[in-house]
């Protein structure tokens, strides 16, 4: 949907500013993070707004590092 992929692009673009993220994700791993969570029937749009992990963040994340910072950073809500 429209507001699932505004809302998924937006938390793209402030998890790439993420300080300390060596491997920044790029647009492919978005449209798999994009797919996937299109696909999950207890997904809402709403959970990317939330002070809670955001699900599937290891589609975004290559190096464990990395998506140990960006889990850390979204709980925090940003």
């Amino acid at each position: 949907s429209q507001k699932l992929a505004e809302g998924a692009i937006e938390v793209f673009y402030r998890l790439r500013q993420v300080a300390g993220i060596e491997k920044k994700p790029a647009t492919r791993e978005l449209l798999h993070w994009i797919r996937a969570l299109s696909t999950d029937p207890q997904f809402d749009v709403k959970h990317l707004k939330a002070k809670a992990p955001l699900p599937l963040l290891g589609l975004l994340f290559k190096k464990s590092d990395d998506l140990s910072r960006a889990q850390r950073v979204s709980l925090s809500g940003f």
